[in-house]
């Protein structure tokens, strides 16, 4: 055989065979669409026979149509629920018990979870105070982390502001005074404030230097100096007290007319006498 036939022939075999695998691949595909449209059509058949059990005015409900068989519809409304009921429902304004069921759902069982962290040194008021509000208002503990954070936060700027002005007020009297003048006179402030049982730590604290109870003791221990304590009423300390009323009351109050200078000056109802006088007519009815 020569070689041109035998070329002739390989190229009739190959045309066979790819003849053959097109027929083939055109055939499956048939197949597949066709097998495809059988099972589309079978499901449509499935819903509709579960869904011809249902009124007129369900049938056509394209919701319903979606669901295969009556077991679908049941676990797809099971699902439902179960999303609908990790839902949180969002308090509304004019419905106060709303806002109580929201934040039962979101706050922790018991205020003690929530972990407060402050400054060392602060203390455990402020989270000992603020456990119950947080609780009451339905926080989520990430919630209380965040305002904690921003609180401490607050205050630690406010103190150092505060740590700011108090040091650019003492070096400005520093200058204004000089160094020499200005320490005679912290030796000086430093012994009168021992001799009253307090204890300066100027560079350190000065905020304690404007505290209420050392303030008040500087004040009383001054006017004791000056004089100014010797001349304070009894009556207007038993008064302050509470204990001058009824009878004894009415006679400070004529007093007060009966004199001249002061009864002028009770014309003047912003006076410090006119306070006084009103007092003791308000005391003077109390029995």
């Amino acid at each position: 055989m020569s070689e041109a036939s035998t070329a002739t022939e390989q190229q009739q075999t190959e045309q066979q065979q790819q003849q053959t695998e097109q027929q083939q691949t055109e055939q499956q595909q048939q197949t597949g669409l066709l097998g495809r449209d059988e099972q589309e059509t079978q499901q449509q058949e499935a819903a509709a026979e579960w869904l011809s059990a249902l009124p007129d005015e369900l049938k056509g409900d394209a919701t319903l149509g979606r669901y295969k068989s009556v077991e679908d519809l049941a676990r797809g409304h099971l699902e439902a629920h179960k999303v609908a009921k990790s839902k949180v429902v969002l308090p509304k304004d004019d419905d106060p018990e709303s806002f109580d069921r929201f934040a039962a759902a979101v706050r922790p069982e018991s205020a003690d979870a929530y972990e407060i962290e402050l400054p060392d040194g602060s203390g455990t008021d402020f989270a000992d105070a603020m456990r119950p509000v947080f609780h009451g208002a339905g926080l989520l503990p990430q919630q209380v982390n965040k305002l904690v954070e921003a609180n401490n936060k607050f205050v630690a700027e406010q103190q150092a502001a505060l740590d700011r002005k108090g040091q650019e007020e003492f070096d400005a009297l520093e200058a204004e005074m000089g160094k020499t003048e200005f320490e005679r006179g912290k030796m000086a402030a430093t012994n009168m404030l021992n001799k009253l049982g307090i204890e300066p730590k100027f560079e350190e604290d000065l905020s304690r230097m404007i505290g209420t109870g050392n303030t008040l003791r500087t004040l009383f221990a001054i006017a004791e100096k000056t004089g100014e304590l010797g001349r304070v009423d009894a009556n207007d300390i038993n008064l302050a007290l509470g204990g001058l009323k009824g009878e004894d009351a009415m006679k400070a109050a004529r007093e007060m007319q009966n004199d001249p200078e002061v009864a002028k000056k009770l014309e003047d109802k912003n006076s410090a006498e006119f306070a006084r006088y009103d007092q003791l007519r308000k005391a003077a009815a109390q029995k």
